[in-house]
This record gives C-alpha cells, sequence and structure tokens, in this order.
C-alpha cells in the first residue's frame, strides 16, 4: 500500500470516528437520564386500544379548534386533508377519513386530524383523540408513543412539554417521521412532522423535526391563553 493510499485511509477512519462521536453526542430525541430504545415491526403485535368516546357535532367543532391551525402554529393555514382518525393511525399514519360523518345521528368519535404543507416544505399534523377518562388515555399514550411496531423506530421522553414522548420512525411511505405524544386529563395529542428530504436519515433533520413538534406541541398547550410561540415557516 502507498504512503498516498494510507493517508487517506487513516483520514477516512477519522472521519468515521468524528461522525460516530457527533451522533453519540447530539441526539435530539433522548431526553437526559433516558435511554433510546430501538425497535423493529418484525413478530410485532399492538394490543387492545382504549376506543374514543362519542360525541355530537357541537363537541367536534371545539375539538378540532384546539387542534386548528391557530393554536397549532398561531397564524392561518390551510389544512390539505383533515377528518376522523383511528387509534391506529398512531402506528399506520393511516389518512384521516369524513366517513364517520354518517353517523352523526348517533353522535362522531372524539377522534380528529389536520395536515398542513408549511411553506418550509414539512409535512405537519396534528391528532387529538378524548377517551372515557384519564387513565384510558395514559394508556393509550403508553401504547401510541412504544417503538413497537414500528420500522426503524426509537422513543424517549420529550424535552417539552411536559410529560411528552418523542418518536421517530419510518413510516410506511419510506420516510423518517418525528412525532410528539401527549397526554391531558382524557385527551392525548400528537403532532406528527416530516421534514423534507425525510427518506434521508440525516442527524440534522431529525433535531430539526423533534424542535419542530415539541414547539407545536407547546403551542396547543398554550394556545388557549394566546401564548403562542412564533414558529417561522419559511
Amino acid at each position: 500500500m502507498s504512503n498516498d493510499a494510507r493517508l487517506r485511509l487513516a483520514f477516512l477512519l477519522l472521519v468515521l470516528i468524528a461522525l460516530a462521536a457527533y451522533a453519540v453526542l447530539q441526539r435530539p430525541w433522548e431526553s437526559d437520564g433516558e435511554e433510546v430504545v430501538a425497535a423493529s415491526s418484525s413478530a410485532c403485535s399492538v394490543g387492545a386500544s382504549p376506543i374514543p368516546r362519542t360525541i355530537s357535532l357541537s363537541q367536534l367543532a371545539r375539538l378540532r379548534s384546539e387542534i386548528s391551525s391557530q393554536a397549532v402554529f398561531g397564524a392561518d393555514l390551510d389544512s390539505y386533508e383533515e377528518g376522523f382518525v383511528g387509534t391506529a393511525a398512531a402506528f399506520s399514519d393511516a389518512e384521516p377519513t369524513m366517513q364517520p360523518m354518517g353517523t352523526s345521528d348517533e353522535g362522531v368519535p372524539a377522534a380528529y386530524e389536520y395536515r398542513w404543507w408549511t411553506p418550509s416544505g414539512h409535512d405537519v399534523g396534528a391528532d387529538v383523540w378524548v377517551f372515557d377518562d384519564s387513565g384510558s388515555a395514559k394508556d393509550f399514550l403508553t401504547q401510541a408513543s412504544s417503538p413497537r411496531c414500528r420500522q426503524a423506530a426509537t422513543a424517549a421522553a420529550a424535552r417539552f412539554p411536559d410529560g411528552g414522548r418523542n418518536v421517530e420512525w419510518r413510516n410506511p411511505f419510506g420516510a423518517m417521521q418525528q412525532d410528539l405524544f401527549f397526554a391531558r386529563g382524557p385527551r392525548v395529542y400528537r403532532i406528527v412532522v416530516v421534514a423534507p428530504r425525510a427518506n434521508e436519515e440525516s442527524m440534522p433533520l431529525r433535531r430539526e423535526g423533534f424542535k419542530l413538534a415539541n414547539v407545536l406541541g407547546g403551542n396547543l398547550l398554550r394556545s388557549k391563553s394566546g401564548a403562542t410561540e412564533s414558529v417561522a415557516l419559511n
């Protein structure tokens, strides 16, 4: 092996070591004192989830306002998709549907989702599920924020909001997705962020995705007081 080849090999090894050290030190999804858990979807089964309660159409209107663009972004942003979602959507990222409106005489499920494209090209979603009690909500939060039954998944406590859980996984469309789950009383909320070029397993994209999801989740909690945090969308 020539001296030039040895130098190139040594330089490559140094780069690989530096990248590995950077990945260890800069894991944005990991909270202090908690280890990230990784899982695959092989031989995986999800237990029975609590069922969202049934609500009236007037209650649905109030529920939708909790995850509106004003509540999430502090600004008006047209959604490209919205509708009812089941609890399985937390694992499948299934699209929302308006189909349950056909049973509106008996009430509708208290589970709704909005999806937006931001000017920066991020695909952002907000979900809310309402259960009969806080215990059922906590059970669903534990199940939905687990890395199980997802491809290339990691999960850890979010730095904020309090009690939040960050989950990263490869969704069925092949994109790396960053989620924030948190519960307040009988409600469980999820913020979904899929960044541009999210098919790349990029450390900066992960950090950006979790930061955005957590800020938007904090906005949901502060929206009733009108103290939403401004988010750069350009």
